[in-house]
């Protein structure tokens, strides 16, 4: 914490200013409203002149990193030869796609994953929903009786989806649940990865 008779604590400086050496603002001077204003009105909707902008192309003709600098035909084929077989061509990519890939492990994607993002749960989850009216069903909670409507719902299987797969898509074994009852279930938060 600066000591409180420092310099910077002495002078008032306008929003967005940076306390630096040779400034115009001197110890105690505060601006008049009349002034901030004035300040503010002169820069509304106002970006960037045409000279500015020239300005700060001129000055970055030199920079090597300056994006906005324009190639010569001759550099642009160099870039485009330096590039060239960076990224291997189609039929290569194919070869090492899928099984031929050197990261595969077999298929692996459990089937509920597949599942959980079929069409068919998608429909099956929404059905549920409408049947019990977009309320939960053991605190009767829904998004139109809550004060903050920050109520999420969840779609849960009465019996469980992995022991079940038969009942997987029933709408019989679907129940809405807000997420403080979800977790008050014996199934929830439980990783098991049966298929």
């Amino acid at each position: 914490m600066p000591h409180p008779n420092s310099l910077k604590n002495l002078i008032t400086f306008p929003k967005g200013h940076k306390f630096g050496v040779g400034n115009k603002y001197r110890a105690g001077k505060k601006l008049s409203e009349e002034h901030k204003k004035a300040l503010i009105s002169s820069r509304l909707g106002k970006t960037n002149s045409s000279l500015q902008r020239r300005r700060a192309s001129e000055a970055n003709l030199g920079n090597k990193h300056w994006l906005g600098r324009k190639h010569s035909e001759e550099s642009k084929l160099k870039i485009a030869k330096s590039h060239k077989g960076i990224r291997p061509p189609l039929e290569t990519r194919m070869k090492v796609s899928g099984e031929n890939n050197w990261n595969w492990k077999g298929g692996l994607t459990p089937l509920r994953k597949k599942l959980y993002f079929s069409e068919e749960y998608k429909l099956w989850r929404q059905a549920v929903f409408r049947k019990d009216n977009y309320t939960c069903v053991w605190c009767r909670a829904n998004r139109s009786n809550q004060a903050d409507k920050r109520v999420e719902l969840s779609a849960d299987h009465i019996k469980p989806w992995s022991l079940y797969p038969e009942l997987r898509f029933e709408l019989s074994n679907g129940r809405t649940l807000c997420t403080d009852c979800h977790k008050k279930t014996d199934t929830y938060g439980v990783k098991k990865d049966y298929q």
